[in-house]
This record gives C-alpha cells, structure tokens and sequence, in this order.
C-alpha cells in the first residue's frame, strides 16, 4: 500500500516544481494527492508503533521518571549509552550505504528502521540528565521556555505552518527545494527559538 522508492522520487521532483512555482489551485491539488497517497499510508503503518510508544511514554510517567529524573541517573545513563550508540551506528552506517551504494552489514541493516526509536531515547534520556537537577544548577529557563511552548503546542503548529509554507510555496517567497540542508536547518531553529521567546512572552 505504500509507495515505493520510484514513486516517492516521482512525486519529490513534482512537489519541488509545484511547491516552488505552481498556481495555488495546483498546491492544493497536490496536498490533496499527497494527503491520500502518501500521507495516509505513512500514518496507518505508524499507528502500531506510535500506539506502543504512547504505552510507553504513560508507564515511564507513571513509575516517575519524568517528575524525579535524579533517581533514575544509571538507568538514563544506560539508555543514553547504548540507544545513542546503537542509533548513531546504524543511521550512520544507513546513510554511508545510500551515499557509496554499498550495502550496510546485515545485523545492522536489520536494526535500521528502529533507528529513529534509539536516537529519539536517548535524546530523552540526555534531556532528562541535563534538565532534571535544575534546582541544583539553576537552569530554569530552558523548562520554562519549553514549558510555555508545550502549551501553546497547537498554536506554534499552526504558526510554523503559516511561516514555513510563506517561505517555501509559490505564493510566497518560492525557495521550496532552493536551500541547502544547513540554510534548512538554520532556518528551523531559528523560527523554533523565536517561538520558544514569542510563547513565553504571551
């Protein structure tokens, strides 16, 4: 049901004409096509891993890591050791395949589609590490900031949404499939510091 990579190459090439220089009726029509093509297959493969780590995510509240990271620093440790390891190895060892076309070892061929999970708890794990003692070190701003931004969560969608598609579509600047990952990412994050700022003003 989902497309393959042939396909998804075809419809990136599209999207970067028509997000770039297509007519308003020509983006919708595509969001459209996407929405139902893509999308919507994307999500319903996800839906039992998301559910797993929505499982997850309320029994880690529950036992209180979230509330008393302090009492669980070797745990953490250990998971920020070898998630970030095991992530870090096979996304790497991934990306070297695709770039050389060279095929990945097998073990760790196997592991990569589990690669997001490793990296995503140990990003956790050393945000938990950093942000827990912060009576002791005094770092209160990076929760409050995030704090604020948790609740606001729908709202910096909805902004990021209206930022990014008057940057990137047609109707906008145009610069959909024009900047390198670096300018991408530059840009992100400073849209997404702007908005840690902005939600903590309102």
């Amino acid at each position: 049901y989902f497309p393959d990579a042939e396909a998804m190459r075809a419809q990136a090439s599209r999207a970067t004409r028509i997000y770039s220089s297509g007519t308003l009726a020509e983006i919708s029509s595509l969001r459209f096509d996407e929405a139902v093509h893509f999308i919507i297959p994307l999500l319903l493969a996800s839906l039992p891993r998301t559910f797993g780590l929505m499982l997850l995510g309320t029994g880690v509240w529950r036992i209180g890591i979230m509330q008393r990271p302090q009492e669980w620093r070797s745990l953490l440790w250990g998971i920020l050791a070898i998630a970030g390891s095991l992530g870090s190895l096979t996304t790497t060892l991934e990306v070297w395949s695709k770039e050389t076309g060279n095929p990945a070892p097998g073990a760790f061929d196997l592991l990569y589609p589990y690669s997001v999970l490793f990296l995503a708890f140990a990003y956790a794990a050393c945000l938990l590490l950093w942000l827990g003692p912060r009576q002791a070190n005094r770092l209160e701003w990076p929760w409050r900031l995030t704090a604020a931004a948790g609740r606001m969560a729908l709202s910096n969608y909805l902004a990021q949404s209206v930022v990014f598609t008057t940057i990137f579509y047609s109707y906008g600047f145009g610069l959909f499939g024009r900047l390198g990952s670096a300018a991408a990412l530059l840009l992100g994050l400073t849209v997404f510091a702007a908005q840690l700022i902005a939600s903590e003003l309102w």
